[in-house]
């Protein structure tokens, strides 16, 4: 096995487009009618965010957890110091902001970054942060699944090391990472009819979310990320041009998927369809192939890799989390302004681009007075290596 670079700018950069799908889809989600179907799916930026956790993840903790030098006390404290200052401040000012309308229950789950597992809280506080419930229950677990796969990997990929056909070797090497790939998706939706019936039974309500809303739906998004830096483990990306073949190959694939959604009559309708496993499982896929692709180099890695995309993905947290923050007399900031420039007699979508620049900014902002020194100095002070 070789071993790569764990710094790569242009995954920072790519934290940037998917923060800005995310925050435009929720723009123009009012104007559907008048847009291009494929712009209704502003959603697949969580699937790429998804994914690209456990794509670095693996790059992280893949080597120390195989050598028996992970730390578990460092690492849910890096965890925890990550997410958890700017939440918190955040569903402050929100609840601040309307004083009396959210139970403690609510409440308290939003700051635990639980809320998700409760159907009524998922949307009440600070709606895009029901997805920070879901990479939270993956940080608890990520050990086990990267320990386990980077584990089995290991053994196999040893033991093909013996065949003299490097064709037959590397082929069943990927038969492997498909057989997994398949695997975690049939775990996925299994684990999800589980749950909703033991939900059910426990407490007679069924959560038709779930799919969508929990870890247990949502588990093959990171695998498929972690078996693709997997397949970098043994294959490093190599700097050349190739990257961008590779990464077109998983931005063709990506669109592919939503096509198939959307000549199916979108998600839910696509959900009747037999194979509509494969197109929601193929977003996460080619994303993470996406990143393999831009781990190898080319003319997109390059442009990923400049300031202005690593400043925007650096921030791009920030703008996820306070996107809808509610402030006094407006519910919704980012749907505020983006209302406001269009009783201006603005086109939406250039209300949407402004609304975006406006918020991009603000996060920048949050992120270099905040967040940032926040992070820097709990870090220094509770890590002994920062």
């Amino acid at each position: 096995m070789n071993h790569i670079s764990l710094h790569i700018p242009s995954l920072t950069g790519i934290r940037a487009i998917a923060a800005g799908i995310v925050f435009l889809g929720h723009m123009i989600h009012l104007h559907e009618l008048d847009t291009y179907p494929i712009m209704h799916y502003g959603w697949i930026g969580v699937n790429i965010f998804f994914a690209l956790s456990g794509y670095l993840f693996t790059h992280l903790y893949a080597d120390t957890l195989l050598h028996g030098t992970f730390s578990w006390t460092d690492y849910l404290k890096r965890r925890i110091i990550r997410i958890y200052p700017l939440t918190t401040v955040v569903t402050m000012i929100c609840i601040i902001s309307n004083i009396g309308v959210f139970s403690y229950a609510d409440i308290i789950t939003h700051i635990l970054l639980i809320h998700s597992w409760f159907p009524g809280y998922r949307m009440s506080i600070n709606a895009p942060m029901w997805s920070l419930t879901i990479e939270e229950s993956y940080y608890l677990i990520a050990p086990f699944l990267i320990y386990s796969c980077a584990l089995i990997s290991d053994a196999v990929f040893a033991k093909l090391h013996t065949y003299t056909s490097i064709i037959k070797k590397y082929s069943l090497f990927f038969i492997m990472m498909i057989v997994l790939w398949i695997g975690s998706i049939a775990f996925s939706r299994g684990s999800v009819g589980l749950y909703q019936d033991m939900i059910m039974y426990w407490f007679g309500k069924w959560d038709n979310d779930a799919l969508t809303m929990t870890i247990f739906g949502r588990m093959s998004d990171f695998v498929v990320g972690m078996l693709i830096a997997i397949i970098a483990r043994y294959f490093p990306p190599q700097k050349s041009k190739h990257g961008d073949i590779i990464s077109s190959i998983g931005i063709m694939l990506l669109i592919f998927s939503l096509q198939f959604i959307i000549m199916q009559g979108g998600p839910n309708s696509a959900g009747l369809h037999k194979m509509t496993v494969w197109a929601f499982a193929g977003i996460p896929l080619g994303a993470s192939i996406l990143f393999y692709g831009l781990h190898s180099g080319g003319l997109l890695n390059t442009i990923l890799s400049s300031k202005l995309f690593i400043l925007l993905g650096e921030s791009s947290f920030a703008l996820y989390v306070i996107q809808f923050i509610a402030l006094p007399g407006i519910p919704n900031a980012s749907m505020g302004l983006q209302m406001y420039v269009e009783a201006q007699n603005i086109h939406f979508l250039l209300a949407a681009l402004i609304s975006y620049m406006s918020f991009a900014l603000i996060a920048f902002i949050v992120h270099i007075a905040f967040e940032k020194p926040i992070t820097s100095y709990l870090r220094g002070k509770f890590i002994v290596n920062t």
